[in-house]
């Protein structure tokens, strides 16, 4: 449990407890009351009736989920409960006929019901990472519960009276009633209501025909009838043998409670400390198979001796088995299926064969009602034999089910933590199957076995890797590799594969060695003269300094940036002395993969904090990342990093950021700049607002857009400053609901954010998120000067030429105004001043190029900064009307953005394909495909203006901003689209 998370938690165990101890103590009282009151002769019947009526309640349920929705279901469901076991009481208390048989009814369907209930409200308040961690508590609460409901059973029998024992259950099902409904009011948002789209008997439609058409999920529904018939057989004859051996109903439900009471703390103890070890040593098919064996070896001790005592052994072996391992190997067998289809098999199966196997076990009761024991003891271990062979049949299924997980890339079947397990566990047979799927045809398959057994222990998986580093497939051998990772064990291993063929492969194995100080073994002379300089590199770090030196300062010599970034590192991680060939010297290189090895190769020299401040304001943001982490690795470089925020660049200010919140800074330290940068904040929305009402022109619109983002880049500085070691793991689920979409989830994130954090700060910064809140509209010239006064150079850059813009179009009005004069004198005032069109300028300034690439949708969420690093590498062109810019079948190493005028492509015959204006980009295919051009691209009748990028540096901007490669992305789809 997590900070923040303790009223979930709290609540939702409060639910657990208060409904299971209402298990308990209903399920002992209907059975009291029907078989003292009613007759335990009668119970086969009442099995057989079960069946179909908690079939159709489940039916009921599931559909009321899809059509009235989640939160008003659950409580709903909750209440009428409550309701109809108060009306149980009355019927007893006017003695209304058949009404003990109706109470045991209502006991079935309201254990199963509320049980569904209760953890279809604990799948709605947690995310799947929350419900792997909070499970096993509410799980845990509500063995509590059900240990107290069930151990007060007899003292309350003997207190109130066995019938108001049903007041009692109906109190604590409207106790859980009230508690869900606080629990969905809190934590289950409103969208849920609005789920009702009839989707539950779909769901059981759908879990029902992936079940009847999976060779697995067949077994498991023949094994489901058989469990459930079993259950039965040995429910019915230890309920007659309890009630024959007591005189009065309180000594009835006392012995019933205190025996559900020991039962189920057994059964928690099991499921605890024996799945795991199970799982691990026998599989989960196996360990599932022990639940029919525990029915025979049952039904074998009725056979020999029937009474009280054996009765009682063999109901609570069952009761141990089948909920404390039968339980969480049944939910282990549905993880070989996609997530969003186990809760459909789930729900169908239990639905409909398990419903099925109770109507079967009312019939057999029935017929076998007037044989003695002994011989019903027989028919119960016929049924149990059948158990076994279905269940070990279900063994070869599996293991063909984990085959086809393989296949299809389900990792999470193998790693993803099984319900009651506390750690990921690999079962025998999910082990037997890895070791198979490496013999499939498919690379894919065995590249998916072989990572998954390199995770694995080394002695259970030692022979499956060695065969996976011997496959033809390099994606298998790479697998394999990495899996061995992070075991000190596969240095030999690693050792071997230094003579692969595949540099990958020899750099993963170099990086195996490295990770765990191995010795290069016999290809140690090959590995330090590898062709490839990432090997090279490595491989000189694991040999003495006398016969690396040599081979690091060769790399750094070298005019290859790849070699120079190979070296780097290690010439600094093992004090290689290399005249000439410090770090330091590297940080201005002009590639930016050296830059990087420099400043990963500053951590930890305090003599370097100089070097790494200034590589804080590099145009890579992967270098400035480097810096960053290098700098917060240094106690004393820490007032480095404060002093940056308050003086460095944008692109300083968020790597130093980034950092100082990665190394666990208090925000103690960070509380001034948070509480300055929210009013920064302010200031920058209270502009862009106005900006927005009255923008005017090209100039306008991106300044407006620059001001929010610098808005939205501040208050994502201050949520990410205001999180702290204590609420780290609830800050990120915050941050992502401010920013979603939907208005509920952003109103409980700002909740939170008000409650998690320092609350003077939250409360400040809160209402610049809110999307009410209103602005006071000032003078859009007032506004433009006021930011020309600013101290972010583009912001004061971009108002000026507001400004300019604003002027340019006044003075065009003055001159159409002096021009229709009929004054002489007044016509010559300002004849003389002519205004700058950009159609007229010839040379454009990085302004300018800033300016025209914003409009181009594949550029305009980048940072003006990273925006004018794209202007600068960009190459101006001017194009004659009709003049080719690209020709077909050439090669394509530039594309065009489009400034002014307008560009058509045609096609080999002539025909006109389309055509591109100003903001738009042509020729970009060619560069990322590397083909040659597929059309023809010729100016426009007026000419083109535009500037051209190249090929790498198109790549280097793609390489570093992902968002410019998505906004590509989906210009290109739309360009496919509509072609």
């Amino acid at each position: 449990m997590r900070d923040g998370e303790q009223r979930l938690v709290g609540w939702a165990a409060l639910l657990f407890a208060v409904t299971q101890a209402g298990h308990g103590l209903g399920a002992n009282t209907a059975d009291t009351l029907f078989f003292l009151r009613f007759g335990v002769e009668f119970l086969p019947v009442m099995i057989l009736v079960s069946g179909p009526v908690v079939m159709l309640a489940t039916l009921v349920h599931s559909a009321g989920l899809g059509r009235v929705g989640v939160s008003r279901w659950l409580v709903v469901v909750l209440w009428a409960l409550a309701g109809w076991v108060v009306l149980e009481r009355i019927g007893v208390a006017v003695g209304l006929p058949g009404i003990y048989a109706v109470v045991w009814l209502g006991g079935q369907v309201a254990i199963l019901v509320s049980f569904t209930v209760m953890w279809n409200a604990a799948a709605e308040v947690c995310t799947t990472r929350q419900a792997k961690r909070l499970f096993p508590l509410f799980a845990s609460a509500g063995i509590g519960g059900g240990i107290v409901g069930n151990a007060l059973t007899g003292p309350l029998a003997a207190l109130l009276g066995t019938e108001n024992l049903l007041l009692v259950h109906a109190a604590l099902l409207a106790g859980g009633a009230v508690v869900m409904d606080r629990l969905v009011r809190c934590f289950v948002t409103p969208a849920s209501d609005n789920d009702a789209t009839g989707s539950g008997l779909a769901d059981l439609r759908a879990g029902l025909a992936v079940t009847l058409r999976t060779p697995l999920l067949r077994l498991a529904a023949g094994v489901a009838v058989a469990f459930s018939v079993l259950f039965f057989l040995v429910v019915f004859p230890f309920a007659e043998v309890v009630t024959a051996s007591f005189d009065s109903e309180a000594e009835v439900a006392g012995y019933l409670g205190l025996f559900s009471a020991i039962a189920t703390a057994l059964t928690f103890v099991v499921s605890l400390f024996g799945a795991n070890r199970l799982f691990a040593r026998i599989g989960v098919v196996a360990t599932l198979l022990v639940v029919p064996i525990v029915y025979a070896a049952g039904f074998g001790l009725w056979i020999v001796a029937f009474g009280l005592v054996t009765a009682t052994l063999v109901r609570g072996a069952q009761w141990v088995a089948l909920n404390g391992l039968g339980a969480t190997a049944w939910s282990s067998l549905f993880n070989v299926l996609p997530t969003r289809r186990r809760g459909q098999v789930l729900a169908s199966i239990a639905g409909v064969p398990t419903q099925l196997g109770t109507t079967i076990a009312g019939v057999l009761l029935i017929v076998g009602s007037r044989l003695p024991p002994e011989q019903q003891a027989v028919i119960g271990l016929g049924v149990a034999l059948v158990a076994v062979v279905l269940v070990a049949r279900m063994r070869r299924a599996y293991a063909g089910a984990l085959v086809d997980a393989v296949r299809q890339g389900l990792v999470e079947v193998f790693s993803a933590p099984t319900p009651g397990i506390q750690k990921p566990t690999l079962d025998a047979d999910a082990h037997a199957a890895l070791l198979r799927a490496l013999e499939d045809p498919d690379p894919r398959s065995r590249a998916v076995a072989a990572s998954m057994l390199g995770r694995l222990e080394p002695s259970s998986s030692a022979d499956g890797v060695a065969r996976a580093l011997r496959d033809g497939d390099a994606r298998v051998r790479v697998a394999a590799l990495d899996g061995l990772a992070d075991d000190p064990a596969s240095i030999e291993m690693a050792q071997s594969m230094l003579g692969d063929e595949s540099s990958e492969i020899r750099r993963r194995a170099i990086a195996v060695l490295e990770r765990h100080a191995g010795d290069l073994g016999p290809l140690a002379d090959r590995a330090l003269t590898d062709p490839d300089p990432t090997v090279r590199a490595g491989a000189a770090s694991l040999v003495d300094a006398a016969v690396a030196g040599p081979v690091i300062a060769a790399m750094l010599r070298s005019d290859d940036p790849r070699r120079i970034a190979a070296a780097l590192p290690v010439a600094a991680r093992c004090r290689i002395p290399v005249r000439g060939a410090d770090p330091e010297s590297f940080a201005d290189h002009p590639d930016r993969r050296v830059r990087l090895a420099a400043a990963q190769a500053s951590a930890g020299r305090a003599d370097r904090v100089d070097t790494l401040r200034r590589l804080l304001d590099d145009p890579s943001v992967r270098v400035r990342t480097a810096a960053a982490d290098a700098l917060a690795a240094h106690a004393e470089a820490v007032p480095t990093l404060l002093e940056v925020l308050d003086t460095g660049s944008v692109r300083a200010c968020d790597a130093a950021l980034r950092a100082l919140v990665g190394a666990g800074i208090e925000l103690d330290g960070l509380r001034s700049w948070v509480a300055t940068e929210i009013d920064r904040a302010a200031f920058l929305r209270r502009h862009a607002i106005t900006l927005q009402a009255a923008a005017s022109g090209s100039t306008h619109g991106y300044l407006a857009r620059l001001l929010r983002a610098r808005q939205e880049r501040l208050q994502r500085w201050a949520l990410l400053a205001l999180d702290s070691p204590a609420i780290r793991g609830a800050m990120p689920v915050v941050r992502r609901g401010i920013w979603s979409s939907d208005p509920e989830t952003r109103a409980q994130a700002l909740e939170a954010l008000d409650s998690l954090t320092d609350r003077s700060l939250a409360r400040s910064l809160i209402p610049l998120l809110e999307d009410d809140v209103r602005v006071d509209h000032h003078d859009i010239r007032s506004t433009l000067r006021e930011l020309s006064e600013d101290l972010d150079a583009w912001i004061r850059a971009l108002a000026l030429r507001s400004l300019a813009e604003d002027l340019t179009a006044d003075l065009e009005q003055l001159q159409r105004a002096a021009g229709t004069d009929p004054c002489d004198l007044v016509r010559s005032a300002v004849a003389r001043w002519r205004p700058t069109q950009m159609d007229e300028i010839r040379i454009l300034d990085i302004v300018d190029r800033v300016v025209a690439l914003q409009q181009v949708p594949m550029f305009a969420e980048i940072d003006a900064e990273d925006l004018e690093r794209v202007a600068s590498v960009t190459t101006e062109r001017r194009y004659e009307p009709d003049e080719p810019i690209f020709r077909y079948g050439t090669v394509g190493d530039e594309m065009l953005v489009v400034i002014t005028g307008e560009v058509d492509v045609h096609r080999s015959d002539g025909a006109v394909i389309r055509s591109y204006g100003a903001g738009q980009h042509v020729g970009e295919l060619a560069l990322l495909s590397g083909r040659p051009r597929a059309a023809d691209v010729i100016a426009g009748p007026d000419g083109v203006h535009g500037l051209l990028l190249g090929a790498v540096e198109l790549e280097a901007i793609l390489e570093e901003r992902p968002e410019v490669a998505i906004a590509m992305l989906a210009t290109l789809a739309e360009r496919l689209a509509t072609m």
